[in-house]
């Protein structure tokens, strides 16, 4: 105001003022609407260590790293929640673990940075992944899994490179229940070295499948299989390599 009453002419005013916003441009929602603030998370922990990720997971809570973590033990989210991992590098027993969406919830993984395990859906979770320009998937699980969705689960990939070290599907949606869903887009899947026979790139059991601008280096594996007769797959654009498998040069 430009008046005040006399008890207050000549006085002066201060205040602390927090804004709680956090709209980074790589998230879907996007400068240029009138909306598009509407699904920015301000309730974001900033995480170190691997005490305190693993305590914010316990909680359903989002977290942006602000350093590279590791931990031994598997990392799960109890309740919907974002992981922002802000160029870090986030090891999960030396990429033998993974970091789990739980039962029914949903995770997104926002931004470029690495992980060193796999990334996983539990049964009716929902994994969504809004990848930077570099961001990376570098798993040694023993069951081959770079990216994997349980039962009835949705998993959407945006962006990134996955690589499987070890023998079994790289990216897997184990489940043929009506909800079960894979989306890829603009991603690159690699099978590792120590995992180019008996394996696979993609693999899928879900209903609903949709690949687009993906590339798959198989090395002696197939780089595609959709195993369930009911499945739909659209496939747009994309590279699908490999070299042969059990004695056949045959990708998919």
């Amino acid at each position: 105001y430009e008046d005040a009453a006399n008890e207050y002419m000549n006085e002066t005013f201060s205040a602390d003022v927090t804004i709680l916003g956090a709209q980074y441009s790589f998230e879907t929602d996007g400068f240029g609407s009138s909306s598009y603030d509407s699904d920015a998370e301000y309730d974001v922990i900033d995480v170190s260590n691997a005490s305190d990720l693993q305590a914010a997971a316990k909680a359903g809570k989002s977290v942006r790293l602000t350093q590279n973590v590791e931990t031994t033990d598997e990392i799960v989210f109890a309740d919907d929640a974002a992981l922002y991992l802000n160029g870090q590098t986030l090891t999960v027993n030396g990429g033998k673990n993974a970091v789990k969406a739980d039962e029914g919830k949903t995770l997104t993984v926002y931004g470029s940075g690495t992980v060193n395990g796999a990334l996983y859906a539990n049964k009716n979770a929902t994994l969504i992944v809004n990848g930077g320009s570099d961001f990376k998937v570098d798993s040694d699980s023993i069951m081959g899994w770079a990216v994997y969705g349980g039962n009835g689960a949705t998993v959407q990939l945006n962006g990134g490179t996955y690589t499987a070290s070890q023998e079994g599907p790289a990216i897997q949606v184990n489940s043929m229940m009506a909800k079960a869903s894979l989306s890829m887009k603009d991603v690159t899947v690699n099978v590792g070295s120590a995992s180019v026979l008996d394996s696979y790139g993609v693999y899928s059991n879900a209903p609903e499948n949709v690949l687009e601008n993906v590339t798959v280096n198989a090395q002696y594996s197939r780089a595609l299989y959709f195993n369930s007769e009911s499945s739909h797959v659209v496939i747009k654009g994309g590279t699908f390599t490999t070299d042969k498998i059990s004695g056949a040069p045959n990708p998919t």
